[in-house]
């Protein structure tokens, strides 16, 4: 498989991984925060299982980082892992009902193509 489109995975992967830290910290601070102590809180937001589950995203996604950037181009690579600018919004927008702006959606536009300009071959 091509280190490129794994970069392409790793924005998704990143992109879910950023949904799940919000459904997560969304779950754990809409709890009585007042009545919590600060050791139960703290349990109570890391065993959160959408925030395990984003940070364990986070973590395989690190690992898979540093396997493409010992054989690929930083700066290709970096730009392909913006795509990730993309999905958040995008996944944002369809499983937390978050707004989405023209002028995010004009972003959008810009970025595809700027990784598509970098991204394609000489």
């Amino acid at each position: 498989m091509n280190n490129y489109f794994i970069t392409g995975l790793l924005a998704v992967a990143v992109s879910f991984a950023q949904i799940f830290l919000k459904i997560g910290v969304t779950e754990t601070m809409s709890v009585n925060d007042i009545s919590l102590t600060r050791i139960s809180f703290i349990i109570k937001f890391f065993t959160n299982s959408y925030i395990f589950l984003g940070i364990l995203i986070y973590i395989i996604c690190a690992l898979i980082w540093l396997w493409i950037l010992s054989s690929s181009d930083l700066g290709k690579s970096y730009i392909i892992l913006s795509l990730s600018f993309i999905f958040v919004p995008l996944l944002s927008y369809l499983f937390l009902s978050e707004d989405l702006s023209i002028s995010q959606f004009v972003g959008i536009i810009f970025i595809v193509f700027g990784v598509v300009m970098v991204s394609s071959r000489n």
